[in-house]
């Protein structure tokens, strides 16, 4: 074997030796600080249930993107604000004006673009057949809550 042969395999079996000792160093700390986390670990509480129909609309604004077009401080987004809506006469697009209520709301979830506001773009999804009875109830109590 040439001196140059024999450099190689002293090369390639030094470089074996250091990838095994350094595998199994972190595989063996890897382990240790594993058992120190899970030791640490304290589980977050759960979330618990809402305890009224304004809480669940609450929670389901924020689940269903609702939050990220529509505010409740009074400011305009891509959407309008739902601060203080309830009860309020609402102009759509097409300058029908309606009153912004439970069948407002039911209608604006299923029909979005029909109850499309003026001055807002029509970019809102439907949730027809995505939201539980009891989700458009709790989403409607919340709104009526925001006066």
């Amino acid at each position: 074997m040439s001196p140059n042969q024999i450099l190689v395999r002293n090369l390639a079996s030094v470089t074996l030796a250091i990838t095994a000792i350094t595998t199994a160093g972190l595989w063996l700390g890897a382990a240790s600080r594993d058992d120190a986390a899970a030791q640490r670990y304290v589980p977050a509480p759960r979330a618990s249930k809402p305890r009224s129909p304004i809480e669940l609309g609450a929670r389901l604004y924020e689940k269903k993107g609702c939050i990220g077009c529509h505010s409740i401080d009074g400011s305009p987004r891509v959407g309008p604000s739902f601060k203080g809506e309830w009860g309020s006469q609402v102009v759509l697009g097409d300058g029908v004006t309606l009153v912004f209520d439970e069948a407002y709301v039911r209608e604006s979830l299923a029909h979005p673009q029909a109850q499309a506001r003026a001055g807002y773009p029509a970019t809102m999804p439907s949730f027809d057949g995505l939201l539980k009875d009891r989700e458009v109830d709790a989403l409607i109590a919340f709104l009526r809550s925001l006066q």
